[in-house]
């Protein structure tokens, strides 16, 4: 018996519930808890489910996430197998045991639909609910966080692109003719072609990357877009001013989730733990002495674990360290109320409620150690404090009260607001991983130097004030596409059209064109207008969204393209662009992929039937 509880003592709780409960063999003494995970196949019935949710609750197990993707994971087979019964009945287990894993709620909601066709709105209850527990949920939220904000960012950057090659398509002739006036000398079309290409290319020179050569690209050509467009434009430039504040965030994240003890902290507080947990929080100890949070955490695993000696020890010192920690006084309490020092544990309450007298921990673990004295009336005092500051946590402890000491009282924990808190901290690797960050995206930028890019921002608003006409710049006549200025004898009317075009259809300029130059002019425009409502249907087919920039719908096409890169994100990286260390492996579902390809099909859709129809009214 001493050898066998040695062995529990040296196991994780994982393997020491699946050991008990389910009696599981493993032949392979290197698996990893993932590779367990895919290839053990569980099939308890409801007693042994019963089981496993005792211990979890007798040991003060949070959240069992493995344990639950197991459950996940049978009850998703009998879904499929049409055993609805043994599905619900697994699906509100793994509930039950991991209350903050989000995918349990979602398949529940699934589970109960296929239960009965017409709760309809338990799906949507289900993904409300799972939304609600990501949030609830640190890893989960950081996730959730991180990916969004990075295909937020890389979406808006392919969009920009996009918008940039458009516009360089469309009024790379302009600029041309633009530069031909500004040289002292008149150059053959070649040479000014290789002129254009060179001032396109500058940006090359400096190594700088591509998005930054995009909106180089962009500030060339500002002056040659509709007010739309350059209305847009400042939008991109507005984002990208905001990108250095993003790429910050999304470091910190990502820092934060993969360095020091963080996974451990959280595992220790709010999931199950095992052996190599506690050995990193203690090595982590030698170099981090005053580091109360380990040291907390490793007094409430020592506590649950029912080793109270070194509990005592654990918070004894983080005492030492901060005298004021009322969480500590707490915990202090529970272990002296386990090993039956009731009027210790009753001055550790009161000592704790001096400082937080919100604590519902305090006050409800003090109402437990009065009726140990048998003084009720303090007891029922205690108590109602409680249930005054948190009615619904009060009520579940109440509901699974039993004579065990992790049942019996409620152990504080590491609240989820020091977690990110602890994430929005400064660090120098969260300072050189945005730096590393920045290059991949901004490179020719230093990353110290990020706030030039309000100089970029403040270009593009300045422009967007130039008088065009005052200045002389070209524009595209709007009916053959020809380049026209006033510097080349040519006249620019306000609707934007040629000399030869204005004498054709609006019979002004006083320029005479004969029946044959005015045929010529006609086969000129239709080929053109063709042309260019081909170019914008391909483009719609190829991006959605691509052809609206292309007949000028620049906030149209914009949105459908954002849009549309986004969607693409998240069908390449299904998990995300950065996998979540704490995400546990179990039975994948290819309805997100069905659901996200039909709104892309649907975004193509309207791409597609919207360009014909603004296509045909411009």
């Amino acid at each position: 018996m001493l050898k066998i509880s040695g062995l529990i003592r040296r196991y994780s709780s994982l393997l020491v519930i699946l050991t008990f409960c389910i009696g599981i063999r493993c032949a392979y003494s290197s698996t990893t808890q993932s590779d367990l995970l895919r290839e053990v196949h569980l099939s308890p019935n409801r007693n042994e489910l019963e089981k496993i949710y005792q211990y979890k609750l007798d040991h003060g197990i949070k959240n069992s996430s493995i344990v639950s993707a197991f459950l996940l994971r049978n009850s998703k087979k009998f879904l499929q197998q049409g055993k609805i019964k043994k599905a619900v009945e697994f699906g509100e287990y793994a509930q039950l045991i991991s209350p903050d894993y989000p995918p349990v709620y979602t398949h529940l909601g699934k589970v109960y639909w296929a239960q009965n066709r017409f709760l309809i709105f338990a799906v949507i209850k289900g993904w409300c609910n799972s939304l609600r527990a990501t949030f609830s949920n640190y890893p989960f939220a950081v996730l959730l966080l991180t990916n969004f904000l990075l295909f937020f960012l890389v979406s808006f950057l392919l969009t920009s692109a996009v918008f940039s090659i458009i516009s360089v398509y469309k009024y790379f002739k302009l600029l041309i003719h633009d530069v031909n006036h500004f040289l002292p000398l008149k150059l053959p079309p070649t040479s000014l072609i290789s002129w254009g290409i060179f001032i396109f290319s500058l940006p090359l020179f400096f190594h700088y990357s591509i998005f930054l050569i995009f909106f180089f690209w962009l500030m060339l050509l500002f002056i040659y877009h509709s007010k739309r467009g350059k209305h847009v434009i400042i939008c991109f430039t507005f984002f990208l001013l905001l990108s250095p504040f993003l790429i910050q965030i999304i470091s910190k994240f990502i820092v934060t989730s993969y360095s020091g003890v963080f996974y451990q902290l959280y595992q220790a507080n709010e999931e199950t733990w095992d052996k190599e947990t506690e050995q990193k929080l203690i090595n982590w100890t030698t170099n981090h002495p005053n580091d109360s949070d380990v040291l907390f955490s490793l007094g409430l695993v020592k506590k649950r674990e029912g080793d109270y000696e070194k509990a005592t020890r654990y918070y004894e010192k983080v005492l030492e360290i901060d005298p004021h920690f009322h969480k500590a006084l707490c915990n202090l309490g529970n272990v002296l109320l386990a090993t039956q020092k009731v009027d210790l544990a009753i001055k550790s309450y009161h000592r704790c409620l001096e400082i937080c007298p919100t604590s519902v921990e305090g006050n409800y673990n003090l109402s437990r150690a009065y009726l140990l004295k048998y003084m009720f009336t303090e007891s029922k005092e205690s108590f109602n404090r409680a249930k005054k500051l948190d009615a619904a946590r009060v009520d579940y402890y109440s509901k699974i009260y039993s004579k065990n000491s992790n049942r019996m009282v409620i152990d504080e924990t590491i609240p989820l607001g020091e977690f990110w808190k602890k994430t929005f901290g400064s660090s120098l690797g969260k300072k050189l991983f945005s730096s590393y960050l920045w290059d991949r995206f901004f490179k020719g930028i230093p990353f110290s130097y990020w706030y030039s890019v309000l100089f970029v921002f403040l270009v593009f608003v300045c422009l967007i004030f130039i008088n065009h006409h005052k200045f002389g710049f070209s524009v595209g006549c709007e009916y053959c596409g020809s380049a026209v200025c006033r510097k080349c004898r040519r006249v620019v009317y306000d609707d934007n059209l040629c000399k030869q075009c204005a004498a054709v259809f609006k019979g002004k300029g006083g320029y005479s064109i004969s029946t044959r130059e005015k045929e010529k002019k006609v086969t000129q425009i239709e080929r053109f207008q063709k042309r260019y409502v081909i170019i914008g249907k391909i483009l719609s087919m190829l991006l959605p969204g691509a052809g609206h920039l292309w007949i000028d719908y620049p906030l149209r096409g914009s949105v459908m393209l954002f849009l549309f890169f986004f969607l693409l994100l998240k069908l390449i990286y299904r998990d995300g662009i950065v996998i979540n260390p704490w995400l546990v492996s179990h039975a994948r579902s290819y309805e997100d992929i069905v659901i996200v390809g039909c709104v892309v099909f649907i975004l193509y859709l309207f791409s597609v039937l919207n360009f014909t129809a603004v296509s045909v009214k411009g």
